[in-house]
């Protein structure tokens, strides 16, 4: 079962073309992402990097309500997991909770560094700055090559760019050997 899928790529003005053109081609990517994710939480509903990487994709699809809750779920099993601390407030954030937001990201702050270069991916993907945030996402996976969820979000963007459906593919495997091993870093 797949759960993360990396694909080859392609220039950001490709991805933004397709996406522009075909509508919901991003929308139907995304959803196909959380279908696996929730496959898989099916199998490990105790994966806490698993709720995390679903709060991710939720985000993603604006369902930000969704996604607080996900990463309450990964708090819920790991109150010590930093990055649902910071995905969290984000989500907030965009929700116009400043105040819960900073409260969140205090309670990631210890190693917020470690995932810096992961959120400034999400944040330049959630832009459209897909060029920028496939550097960032490298970045992260080469300091951290065990952030699962990092190699999933690189999946998802990816994944959406024509012709590099092979190095998406890549990355879903290498995100879903992380968990299924237990080595996420608990960023």
């Amino acid at each position: 079962m797949a759960l993360l899928m990396l694909v080859g790529i392609a220039s950001a003005a490709q991805f933004s073309n397709a996406q522009n053109s075909g509508g919901d081609f991003a929308q139907k990517v995304l959803e196909k992402k959380l279908k696996n994710q929730d496959e898989a939480l099916q199998i490990n509903p105790q994966n806490e990097n698993a709720w995390v990487t679903k709060g991710s994709t939720l985000f993603a699809l604006n369902k930000n309500d969704e996604a607080v809750a996900a990463y309450d779920k990964a708090i819920e099993i790991n109150p010590n997991n930093l990055a649902a601390w910071n995905d969290k407030g984000i989500a907030l954030e965009a929700l116009g909770k400043h105040d819960e937001a900073q409260k969140a990201w205090n309670k990631a702050k210890p190693k917020n560094s470690d995932v810096f270069w992961r959120n400034k991916g999400n944040d330049r993907y959630n832009s459209g700055k897909f060029d920028e945030a496939l550097k960032a996402l490298d970045k992260q996976t080469e300091i951290h090559p065990y952030d699962a969820q990092a190699w999933n979000l690189k999946s998802i963007l990816l994944d959406g760019i024509p012709g590099r459906e092979d190095e998406a593919k890549k990355a879903e495997n290498r995100a879903s050997w992380i968990w299924n091993h237990n080595l996420a870093n608990p960023l």
